[in-house]
């Protein structure tokens, strides 16, 4: 706020500013008791992580006493972290490289973490959890997971001609990896049985109703995987079709958890070892959508990942028709919706009030914040859904949009709002002229007709100019 309150007095006669909008994804840690055989009715999330900007990949110890994971709460690039699920939760930064750092994995014993890096031309790597050495075990590799005794790590590797295989390699590395399952169109996302005899992994297809997941032995030769026919399931049992099938992410007893997407909601699927395919039903984890990437400890505590978009307005000043400094965020709470509606705001010609739109209060108002001062009030508070504020050029008078798509404007010092027109089409624009908007019409893939409203304000009909048109 000192920043935009020094920005705002600098120069006002010099002063142009670009406002902005613009959406922070915040993808947060979260974890809950959880058993397979008795999944509770109504689990008690804790949230673990409260950063704006991307943590996601998680991984639990076997004693559920860590969580590992990765994110770029530190800087642009996505490092590995660590930090204790009860206690002193105080994350523990492992990997500094500015190469990205993604999928951790730990050890059976707990004294090591495996991830993927892009650093060098990629490869998997190996570190304490205490930090230290990170000391790279093979080339290339993505998706590594230790095996349950601690011997291998499974990854998915690309070969040439563009194929892809499912190799393991020993924590100490050597050569390329032992093929599991070669020749393969697409593979992903590998993990063992509880049991450590087979490994599972999703395949990609052109067509949405191919994609599935592969089950093969682990053996000392390469095996053919077979499907497991999670797709027809979903089909079956009527689970919301998803627009991919997502990775498999824990096996735990029979049960396997998994992600639907696009809607990101956890789920969980049996699947029976001697027929090597899935069986219903297909059970929700948690009746909340966002929640994905769920990992299960020994102790019964699952950890998973929500997505959150967050939608803000920035200022930019701006001379001569040139950024003269940074950009400044000037909304901070969850109120503004995604897209061009939710997030529109205007600036008076001095940069220092922002009208803009906020359902903070349970209802879509138009408020104003003073960039000055930092104070923000609510210019409207009734039941009517009002939104596409826009303020005149000297800020002391807002028009909006109102109930059924009628304009009006309204002081912003106070007083009654008084209606322009009604159904009279999109506020477009305040002119240099108070008494005049721009308006447009038409839906949003046909021809938009533009029109100029002459006040004054108040009157509603045979007011009207029209300007021209044009196809989107």
């Amino acid at each position: 706020s000192q920043r935009v309150a020094a920005l705002a007095r600098s120069s006002p006669t010099r002063l142009a500013a670009a406002l902005g909008a613009a959406s922070l994804v915040a993808a947060a840690l979260a974890w809950v008791g959880w058993r397979v055989d008795r999944p509770p009715a109504r689990p008690r999330l804790i949230q673990l992580t409260y950063d704006y900007g991307w943590t996601s990949d998680p991984a639990v110890s076997r004693d559920g006493r860590w969580i590992a994971y990765s994110s770029d709460r530190a800087g642009a690039d996505r490092d590995i972290w660590i930090q204790a699920t009860e206690g002193d939760s105080t994350p523990k930064r492992l990997t500094t490289h500015p190469a990205f750092d993604i999928t951790p994995d730990f050890s059976p014993d707990g004294k090591w973490i495996v991830f993927r890096s892009f650093r060098d031309g990629g490869g998997i790597y190996l570190i304490p959890v205490t930090g230290g050495e990170q000391r790279r075990i093979v080339a290339g590799g993505f998706f590594p997971r230790f095996s349950p005794d601690g011997a291998w790590i499974v990854y998915t590797s690309l070969e040439s001609g563009g194929m892809a295989s499912v190799r393991v390699v020993p924590p100490l590395g050597g050569g390329s990896g032992r093929v599991v399952a070669g020749n393969l169109h697409s593979a992903s996302c590998p993990i063992w049985s509880p049991d450590g005899r087979y490994v599972l992994f999703r395949i990609e297809a052109r067509a949405k109703a191919d994609a599935d997941w592969m089950i093969a032995p682990f053996t000392t030769t390469p095996a053919s995987p077979t499907k497991v026919g999670l797709g027809d399931l979903l089909r079956k049992e009527k689970v919301p079709q998803p627009a991919w099938i997502g990775c498999p992410d824990d096996w735990i007893g029979e049960r396997i958890l998994f992600s639907i997407y696009p809607i990101r909601s956890l789920w969980s699927v049996a699947l029976s070892l001697p027929e090597l395919s899935v069986r219903g039903p297909v059970a929700e984890v948690l009746g909340a959508p966002g929640f994905q990437q769920g990992r299960v400890s020994r102790t019964g505590k699952l950890v998973l990942s929500n997505e959150n978009q967050a939608n803000h307005l920035w200022v930019l000043p701006v001379e001569n028709g040139r950024a003269s400094g940074d950009p400044i965020q000037v909304t901070r709470d969850s109120s503004l919706k995604e897209g061009f509606h939710g997030t529109r705001g205007s600036l008076s010609a001095d940069g220092t009030k922002l009208a803009f739109r906020s359902e903070r209060n349970g209802r879509s108002d138009i408020w104003l914040k003073d960039l000055t001062s930092g104070e923000e009030r609510a210019l409207t508070s009734d039941a009517a859904w009002e939104e596409d504020p826009i303020l005149n050029r000297d800020g002391t008078g807002v028009a909006y949009v109102g109930e059924r798509k009628s304009i009006f404007i309204r002081p912003v010092e106070g007083g009654p709002a008084r209606l322009v027109c009604k159904r009279c089409g999109h506020l477009k624009d305040w002119p240099a002229r108070r008494a005049e908007l721009l308006l447009s019409s038409g839906n949003s893939a046909g021809p938009q007709r533009f029109v100029c409203f002459c006040g004054p304000p108040g009157r509603t009909t045979g007011a009207s100019r029209f300007l021209g048109s044009h196809n989107r």
